[in-house]
């Protein structure tokens, strides 16, 4: 069930049929509950898959100062490497690690650097360990398909990324491919400027479905294993996909439990930024797209609640002299005083109506359960990951109220004017109270 870049374009929810890849029957999960669910999976949501792979060139890259067994080789190779390493010129051949030594003490830095690049490329933020599991690689070229291995080190399960250098060739084109699940994980590049005297660093994820790599004559690469210290977390393949299982277990169960005839949230509310009918901001947009595919596919009704809180409080200020009344700037007063200072407190919040996803106004809410919404948003029962309603900017006003004969009264106003998501299950009927 991929995320939509944008439910607003969704004209008719009624009619709107979601993809149902990874769709499951509704069931109940153990240990499942909804709205704390609902807020653990709507946590650092995305729409758009992550890189499998990232390159990065360098233009002036240190000699590694390879030698194999007892033979220092020349990059590219020369004719009496090939004879003195037994290179086929057709083919591959690959020299273990322990046959590698890379002699310049500048080039472990450079592979650090370089590593670190990329892997910030993949939106991945660990600092990786390069230990010494390091193969050279010899490819005869000549346009021919070359796999590349993905798989894991069997040494070391903390082993989540691999890193080859392609060091300069005489190549005029070389070209990497990385696939894995849907085309929207697929990642090609093409090199073919400046290959004699740059390096390519290409870092992916072990566990690829398929790398692969051609070019148009030999080239060589060395291959370093990425490592995730003992104490952090392994970045796994499996997060690159926007697509978050836990929101559609979280349907399948309420759906489930609804179906039962078990006790379950007649709805939830999520808060929103602003307005709805001011325009999503980007943290929204994404929310609902991920929302809307698992509701919809296990029955639920997304709207949206519009809601204001007022708050006022009572400011007096002393006249000092007669025409003090000309001197005020109520704009300045109404950003400089403090609700808390004021006297005679006092907060109302309602409910000020219903719309749809595309922002039409909408009935159907009793006064029984527009109370019902009212109470739980007062209460702080919704998600939200912006903070509470008290943090959320109001809008100020200071308002000259009837004259005092020793002081000039002045009432503070903020003024919160907010939208919250409203999701509740299709087939229950949520004014029977009114009836």
């Amino acid at each position: 069930m991929e995320p939509l870049h944008d439910l607003y374009d969704i004209e008719n929810w009624k009619y709107f049929r979601p993809d149902l890849d990874g769709y499951l029957r509704a069931a109940r999960i153990h240990g499942l509950e909804t709205k704390e669910g609902l807020r653990e999976y709507t946590k650092d949501l995305r729409l758009d898959s992550l890189p499998v792979a990232s390159l990065i060139a360098n233009d002036n890259p240190p000699n590694p100062g390879i030698k194999i067994d007892k033979d220092s080789i020349s990059i590219p190779l020369l004719a009496r490497d090939f004879e003195s390493l037994g290179i086929p010129r057709q083919g591959i051949l690959e020299f273990p690690s322990s046959r590698i030594q890379v002699q310049n003490p500048k080039w472990e830095k450079f592979i650090k650097k370089d590593a670190i690049r990329s892997l910030h490329q993949m939106k991945i933020k660990n600092r990786p360990s390069t230990e010494a599991d390091v193969s050279f690689l010899y490819d005869s070229g000549r346009g021919v398909l070359h796999r590349i291995s993905t798989e894991q080190s069997t040494s070391n399960s903390r082993h989540f990324a691999t890193l080859i250098v392609i060091l300069p060739s005489n190549s005029p084109s070389i070209t990497l491919r990385a696939q894995h699940g849907s085309p929207s994980a697929t990642e090609s590049s093409t090199l073919a400027e400046n290959l004699l005297f740059s390096s390519h660093v290409y870092t992916f994820y072990t566990g690829l479905d398929n790398l692969d790599i051609r070019s148009d004559d030999h080239f060589c690469y060395l291959t370093y294993h990425l490592y995730v210290h003992d104490t952090a977390p392994i970045p796994m393949l499996s997060g690159i996909s926007p697509v978050v299982p836990g929101l559609r277990d979280v349907f399948r169960d309420w759906r489930a439990r609804c179906s039962a005839g078990d006790q379950t949230p007649s709805f939830v509310l999520v808060m929103l930024h602003g307005l709805y009918s001011d325009g999503l901001r980007q943290a929204d947009r994404v929310l609902l797209g991920h929302l809307g595919p698992p509701a919809k596919a296990y029955g639920f009704r997304m709207e949206i609640v519009d809601f204001e809180q007022v708050e006022s409080s009572d400011h007096g200020f002393p006249y000092n002299y007669e025409e003090y009344n000309d001197f005020v700037d109520l704009w300045v007063l109404a950003e400089e005083l403090k609700m808390e200072d004021g006297d005679d407190y006092q907060i109302y919040a309602n409910v000020t109506g219903f719309c749809d996803l595309r922002g039409n106004r909408i009935g159907g809410y009793g006064k029984n359960v527009s109370k019902a919404i009212e109470e739980a948003i007062v209460s702080g029962a919704y998600i939200s990951h912006h903070g509470t309603i008290s943090d959320q900017t109001p809008s100020s006003d200071a308002d000259l109220a009837s004259d005092s004969l020793y002081e000039m009264p002045v009432i503070l106003t903020h003024r919160r004017s907010l939208s919250f998501l409203i999701i509740r299950p299709e087939g229950v009927d949520m004014n029977e109270g009114d009836k």
